[in-house]
């Protein structure tokens, strides 16, 4: 079901909703306090959101309540600029910021930050792991940060589109806590519980657990593997302990765990078309087989999916206050990172049927004797045993932070990480047309239809190993009343290095290893050939005796700055002006073909200017408009290669692809016109160009298929040109000591937006409602209770789009969520 937007805000003002804005509002019986309420560490130091001259959405733990922010995917429904990448589960989401995005194998476009340290990495293989906010950080926080822009100068590496911040609940001198339930359709049932305990004067210690179990909204009707996917069943933990070692200092530790089994990902296959006659009446089969099923269904060839990601990490933050004007801080992490995932990514889900199929041609129709029944995909994925990502994270920054008189603030600081594997062999690989029960024991069912090799095995092992360095400095200056300058640089040095072992097995129809020159084998031959290919069959028999094994490394540096002005004409109104460099590291990847093994960093040159505007009176509020302008070199895009004959498997690789633009505007607005109604409404307008594209290769060896996102005039993936989200909240008038009661709703429209190329890449726009009640201090109790629905209008919508018609002979997409309805109760105790 479809509504336009008129009616859309109509339900909105109706209903009275809430929205995803940056004015982070709190029901209470005076009405909602502002957004310059917040304090938010954006540079680094606590200050008012409406004092910081950066783009900033800011929630706060009860916001992301209210809007049942759960994971990553959710916070970018609420977010103006902010997309999400789901295609390897809502576990492994990726961010997008004003058009910087993380591709396979690249380093992230978007830091995310937990209290200050960044996330850790899982490696760059064949599936995105790390990188991200991973199940249970949600819960327990204290605010979440979305900057918008480069962040290069005060935060560490690859903030080229911002930096996401994640703040925890600090321990508190008081005896408090929580216990909560909640129930929802799907068979959701989530508890969370936190207790915080004064030790000592000293000493204080929280302690919080987060287990969260919902069945799967997608039907499997393949008849094989579970009924449904695409389940919940995380689990997180985590300790906090803050320690007065002095008066002067202070030694705060964090620790977290957290685990996340389910079903993993998997698409809907959603078209068909291939000039190979064999998988068209294929695919059309399965797509007969699905119909009349429902919306939300997909087909599952893999008898136990699974996705796993398990992580653990010690931060420790010490502070020291040398004296008024001189503050010392130290913050160290180590953590671990590891995951396995086994599915059908690409949701093919091929049978072998009774009687004839047509051969490639169309030409002739062939017996399936012997092979009824037999079932296959394309990119059914199989993590290698010892994961498909296994590192171990280390880092620790020192900051040192002062002031000179009242005129100037500065800090400066210092940053080291590594990123290491834990095992050797880690990697996976990937069933391609192909009828398997284990890695090389299978059967190319396609080959007697087709008359040549059609199906592969790939099984890759792979490492990748990140060193990143960095020294920064920035100084804030008054040069007036109510106008300052700021100045800030940072220097890095970064390193990544790796390597791996990339097979693709071939068989026969009946099963046997078929030779690479389709010879039939000699006893002791070799069954496989490269994943991986070359400029030359000089280039491919080298890596072929040298077992497929490559490995390789590439360095990077480059500074980057900050340059700013802001002035307070008012004390309410700032206006700012800013000119950054961000920077964000090259790579090397095994998986590559060779020659593309490495690509460059990528830099942008961002100029932006706001307006932060907060009044207060009988009529409260805030509005905050900025405006940018950012110009990319060497810009970071998927590139894919493959073969139409099957001679070589197919990969992707980062390639620079020249020159780009993006331009845009981002709105925040709030108004509180009577204390017991809020409006809300933001909106982000962007506007990218690829302007240049340097020169790849067509055909580039046994790669006759190249196939890029980029293109000259073509806009960047995962960034539709408008968001908007809008809403209100209604406080309701109940008896005195029964609480507090509201009523929210909120909208939010996305424009269309290209995920790949083709003509089945681009994603229709979506607008979805969400709708919550709550009850605080329910009759005067310490409980609160809330009703709550996300997609209220059961929106059928669509969040990746993967064209496989040359490889596959299909195209799939993943599906969003459909309408999830619940209740949850919390009860309070302590002071």
């Amino acid at each position: 079901m479809k509504m336009n937007v008129a009616k859309a805000l109509l339900l909105v003002s109706t209903v009275a909703g809430l929205t995803g804005t940056a004015q982070a509002q709190t029901a209470d019986g005076e009405g909602a306090r502002v957004s310059n309420d917040i304090i938010v560490t954006a540079r680094r130091i606590e200050e008012r959101l409406q004092d910081v001259p950066i783009a900033i959405t800011a929630y706060t733990q009860e916001d992301l309540a209210k809007r049942n922010v759960n994971n990553a995917s959710d916070l970018a429904t609420y977010t103006p600029s902010l997309q999400a990448d789901n295609r390897f589960g809502t576990n492994n989401t990726t961010f997008a910021v004003r058009g910087f995005r993380q591709d396979l194998r690249t380093s992230a476009a978007v830091g995310i930050y937990f209290a200050d340290v960044v996330a850790q990495r899982g490696g760059n293989g064949g599936s995105s792991v790390g990188d991200g906010a991973g199940p249970g950080s949600f819960f327990d926080l204290q605010n979440v940060q979305v900057l918008k822009g480069p962040q290069g100068t005060l935060f560490g590496r690859n903030t080229t589109g911002g930096a996401i911040l994640l703040v925890p609940q600090k321990p508190k001198d008081r005896f408090e806590g929580y216990v909560e339930g909640t129930y929802g359709n799907y068979n959701q049932t989530r508890l969370q519980g936190v207790v915080n305990v004064p030790l000592s004067d000293i000493a204080r210690l929280r302690i919080g657990a987060d287990w969260n179990k919902r069945d799967g909204y997608i039907k499997n009707v393949s008849g094989v593997g579970p009924d449904r996917l695409a389940n919940v069943d995380t689990f997180a933990l985590r300790a906090s302990l803050v320690v007065d070692l002095t008066p002067d200092l202070e030694n705060y530790t964090i620790v977290s765990y957290s685990k996340s089994h389910d079903t993993g990902p998997i698409a809907k296959v959603a078209a068909c078309s291939t000039t190979n006659q064999t998988l068209l009446a294929l695919c059309n089969q399965q797509l007969a087989r699905q119909a009349g099923e429902g919306f939300w269904t997909a087909q599952n060839v893999d008898p136990d999916p699974r996705s796993i990601l398990e992580q653990w990490q010690i931060i420790n933050t010490m502070t020291y206050q040398a004296n008024d004007s001189l503050r010392i801080k130290n913050i160290s992490s180590y953590g671990q990172i590891t995951s396995f995932i086994q599915a059908s990514l690409q949701g093919g889900f091929y049978r072998i049927p009774s009687g004839t199929l047509p051969n490639a041609a169309g030409t002739a129709q062939i017996s399936t004797a012997g092979l009824e029944g037999r079932t296959f995909s394309y990119s059914a994925l199989s993590s290698s045993p010892s994961g498909a990502g296994n590192q171990w994270n280390f880092t620790n920054e020192l900051q040192l932070q002062g002031s000179a008189g009242d005129a100037l603030t500065w800090q400066a600081g210092a940053y080291y990480e590594t990123s290491r594997p834990m095992k050797a062999n880690v990697g996976g690989g990937a069933q391609n047309l192909i009828s398997c029960t284990a890695t090389t024991v299978c059967q190319d069912v396609l080959r007697t239809f087709t008359g040549r090799r059609t199906g592969n095995s790939s099984f890759s092992t792979t490492y990748t190993s990140f060193e990143n360095v960095g020294v920064y400095a920035q100084g804030t200056y008054k040069l007036a009343p109510g106008l300052n300058a700021t100045a800030g640089i940072r220097y890095t040095w970064d390193k990544t290095s790796g390597g791996g072992t990339l097979r693709n097995y071939f068989f026969t129809a009946a099963g046997a290893p078929a030779s690479i020159t389709g010879v039939a084998l000699a006893p002791g031959a070799v069954p496989y050939v490269c994943a991986i290919s070359g400029a030359s069959q000089a280039v491919d028999d080298a890596v072929l005796a040298n077992g497929c094994t490559v490995s390789g490394s590439v360095k990077n540096k480059a500074p980057t700055w900050l340059l700013s002005l802001d002035y307070k004409p008012i004390d309410q109104v700032m206006v700012y002006a800013k000119y950054s460099r961000g920077y964000r590291q090259g790579a090397y990847s095994a998986n590559a073909p060779i020659g593309y093994e490495t690509w460059q960093p990528e830099r942008i040159d961002a100029y932006e200017a706001g307006l932060k505007a907060s009044f207060d009176g009988p009529v409260r509020g805030t509005f905050n408009i900025a405006g940018f302008y950012n110009k990319l070199s060497n810009m970071q895009l998927i590139t894919a290669f493959a073969s139409s004959t099957g001679a070589v498997g197919s990969t992707v690789v980062a390639v620079n692809v020249g020159k780009s633009r993006v331009k845009g505007l981002e709105v925040d607005a709030s108004i509180t016109p009577i204390p017991f109604l809020t409006f809300d409404a933001s909106y982000a307008l962007l506007d990218t160009k690829i302007l240049a594209v340097g020169a790849v290769p067509s055909p580039y060896g046994k790669y006759d298929i190249i196939r890029s996102l980029a293109t000259v005039g073509s806009r960047f993936p995962v960034t539709p040109r408008h968001k908007f989200i809008g809403g209100a909240t209604l406080r309701l008038p109940v008896p005195e000591g029964m609480g507090q009661l509201s009523v929210s709703a909120s909208y939010t429209y996305t424009s269309d937006y290209d995920y790949t190329t083709g003509v089945f890449g681009t994603l229709p726009s979506t607008e979805l409602v969400n709708a919550n009640l709550t009850w605080n201090s329910v009759a005067g109790a310490p409980v609160d209770l809330s009703v709550f629905a996300t997609n209220l209008l059961n929106e059928k919508y669509v969040i990746t789009a993967n064209d496989n018609r040359t490889a596959a002979g299909h195209v799939s997409n993943s599906l969003g969520e459909p309408r999830m309805y619940g209740m949850r109760l919390r009860y309070r105790f302590g002071s």
